[in-house]
């Protein structure tokens, strides 16, 4: 099922079509809709596409009945009002677009089907989670997994835990791709330079402890993380290993909790006196954790501030840039500098010629205070 336009859901400016006419109908049409288009198979449909995602605690109940109704029929031609239904194909399409849902509510449906068939709809599960990061509310598929392993006692504990240890998992190949990076500065999201991009498994890994700050209000206590769910259920060698890294997680959760108290999520800056830190110190926190939603919400930020008020936040990064650097940035220092490499190039060129004059005047204020 394509996904084309999910992405518009959320926007402001709705056209006047079939698919986005349907997400303003009554209740009632739309089950009526829903129920038509499995009536024929699930055809190509932008409208049952958006209304999955839109109206998902409306739709996948019905998608899951069907496919119940699928299997449980000694004559499963009979679910259909359409005879020629593939009905493989069927059952195949219809866990699919459940999985491209948002998770909560596909994970309650999933639930029913894994009861019935582990074999044949545990690995949607897994898509769930995947779809996650793009798709459900948190954006984070470990918050999604918590609330999975709540439903239905424990019939999802095996596929989340499978999806946890093959996701936190690094691969050789991985590794070596990580460690070529060390060696240069990758792509970066706004930029031609920047920090090497995060390896899945570390993307991953600090999303998990988003998740765990989310759940415990902090690092989990040993008692907590050896009752945890997910880090009960993966395997020995893993589990210590993500343990050992728990105060950096847990650390760079928290300063991206304090990140969006300054930088906040439409990229103004939070100039209120309770927060007197430097906007650009904590930027550099937040490109150094290694999001790359986060990385771009910065550097658009920084991006935007520079330009429109440059006079004033040209100073400001500068004091920053005295921070990190202790001086003036050497020419290799600016070349790899996060903020720096990810400007804009007129931007980015303008104020290097300025930095060196600028982070003098920030020694000389910082000596007179």
């Amino acid at each position: 099922m394509a996904l084309a336009l999910v992405g518009c859901a959320s926007g402001q400016d709705r056209p006047d079509t079939p698919a986005w006419r349907l997400l303003r109908a009554s209740e009632a049409e739309q089950i009526a809709a829903v129920n038509a288009a499995l009536d024929r198979g699930l055809p190509p449909d932008d409208a049952i596409v958006l209304l999955t995602h839109s109206r998902s605690s409306l739709a996948l109940p019905l998608f899951e009945n069907r496919i119940e109704c699928v299997l449980k029929s000694a004559v499963p031609a009979d679910c259909f009002t359409e005879k020629n239904i593939d009905i493989q194909r069927f059952v195949y399409l219809a866990a699919m677009g459940m999985a491209y849902a948002p998770g909560e509510e596909a994970l309650r449906q999933l639930v029913k089907l894994v009861r019935l068939d582990e074999a044949q709809f545990g690995p949607f599960v897994g898509r769930t989670l995947d779809e996650s990061k793009d798709y459900s509310e948190s954006h984070n598929p470990f918050v999604v997994a918590y609330s999975g392993l709540s439903i239905g006692g424990h019939v999802l504990d095996k596929p989340i835990v499978a999806w946890a240890e093959n996701n936190l998992t690094v691969d050789p190949e991985e590794r070596a791709r990580a460690e070529k990076a060390t060696h240069g500065y990758g792509s970066l999201v706004g930029g031609s330079f920047g920090p090497p991009t995060p390896s899945p498994a570390r993307k991953m890994k600090h999303l998990w402890g988003e998740a765990m700050l989310k759940r415990y209000g902090g690092a989990p206590t040993d008692a907590q993380w050896a009752s945890d769910p997910i880090a009960s259920g993966l395997s020995r060698l893993l589990a210590d290993s993500v343990h050992s890294e728990l105060p950096e997680l847990i650390g760079s959760a928290q300063a991206l909790v304090e990140i969006s108290k300054i930088i906040q999520l439409d990229g103004h800056w939070s100039n209120s006196p309770l927060h007197a830190e430097n906007p650009f110190t904590v930027a550099y926190i937040g490109l150094a954790i290694g999001n790359p939603t986060t990385q771009h919400l910065i550097l658009a930020w920084a991006e935007k501030h520079l330009t429109a008020d440059v006079e004033t936040m040209k100073h400001v990064w500068a004091d920053a840039v005295l921070t990190r650097y202790g001086g003036v940035p050497t020419d290799a220092q600016w070349a790899g500098d996060p903020i720096a490499s990810g400007l804009s190039r007129p931007l980015a060129q303008s104020l290097h010629r300025e930095m060196s004059q600028l982070v003098n005047e920030a020694l000389q204020a910082r000596a007179s205070k």
